[in-house]
């Protein structure tokens, strides 16, 4: 597989996040918090979970679309995260924890 900087600063962030973790599940690499997904790599784009006003902005802003392989329920949903159309990297980690934090405050 080739080196991916996009996943390794992806990577890095969830790093910084207490009680992460990585494996491959769905055939990607996945992060997890308390055993369940707030996102995943699919070597193009970032797939977060969010909440759907953040998730409908993204849709907006056309930094993002639907990721259509996970449903949306009970104001959640699932958008794919073009790392290259986001104005910064750090506006890439606050999406991450943004996912991170809907995730541990929501359970499913």
């Amino acid at each position: 597989m080739p080196y991916d900087l996009t996943q390794e600063l992806i990577d890095e962030y969830v790093d910084k996040l207490p009680g992460t973790s990585r494996r491959n599940a769905y055939g990607f690499p996945c992060y997890f918090v308390r055993e369940r997904v707030f996102g995943l790599y699919d070597g193009h784009a970032l797939v977060l979970k969010l909440d759907k006003p953040t998730g409908d902005d993204l849709l907006v802003q056309r930094v993002a679309q639907r990721f259509r392989h996970a449903r949306d329920a009970s104001g959640r949903m699932w958008v794919r995260v073009n790392p290259e159309k986001l104005q910064s990297e750090e506006v890439l980690e606050t999406l991450i924890v943004h996912s991170y934090n809907f995730v541990l405050e929501n359970p499913a």
